[in-house]
């Protein structure tokens, strides 16, 4: 059987986009239902949404997507290039210096958590149903893998690029405008075509 990631927390710390009340930081749990994310233009909504999937997607990207019909090109991953790698760093004046994040989500009936720093997105650290694993993106993606029933990475990255987050354009360094983030049996999917609750 092939499990679907749930997000269950978020947690951002010294990231100049998200100060939080106070300065702490921005702190979110998901519960089961709807989550909106809701704001004005320029808040970091987009920029939160690609957060999440970096946190959980790790930096890699499909490579060979093109815009033929689907099933047409040759898929691989590559690794992002550094101006890629460099999101993050590059919304806030510090550079996302000392900025990690942490993301919680379950895969099947095992917890992970992984903290990213957001200047690299290194994994900084990484645990898996409470116990601490190596901070390696090889044994992250060996752990999902080993969770999700899924035969290789690629897959993996198939499966959050077009099952559980949906961009409106085919980057998720460009992603415009998404402000849904829906739960369900398949975990949080990002809904762009959801009206807007202030118009209506």
């Amino acid at each position: 059987m092939i499990s679907f990631p749930l997000l269950s927390g978020l947690s951002v710390q010294d990231y100049d986009l998200y100060p939080g009340e106070d300065g702490e930081g921005l702190s979110a749990a998901f519960l089961p239902g709807v989550t909106l994310v809701v704001g004005a233009n320029g808040l970091g909504k987009s920029t939160l949404i690609t957060l999440l999937y970096r946190l959980i997607a790790g930096p890699c990207e499909i490579s060979g997507q093109g815009r033929g019909e689907l099933g047409s090109g040759q898929l691989d991953l590559r690794q992002l290039r550094t101006d890629e790698l460099r999101t993050f760093a590059s919304r806030v004046r510090d550079g996302a210096v000392e900025a990690k994040a942490e993301l919680a989500f379950t895969l099947g009936s095992h917890e992970f958590k992984v903290v990213r720093d957001l200047r690299t997105l290194s994994i900084v650290s990484l645990t898996l149903d409470g116990d601490l694993l190596d901070p390696a993106e090889e044994a992250y993606q060996r752990a999902v893998l080993e969770s999700s029933g899924l035969g290789s990475y690629l897959d993996w990255m198939l499966i959050l690029r077009y099952l559980v987050f949906y961009f409106e354009d085919d980057s998720a360094e460009t992603a415009t405008t998404p402000v849904v983030l829906a739960a369900g049996r398949r975990g949080w999917r990002v809904r762009p075509d959801y009206p807007d609750p202030a118009t209506g």
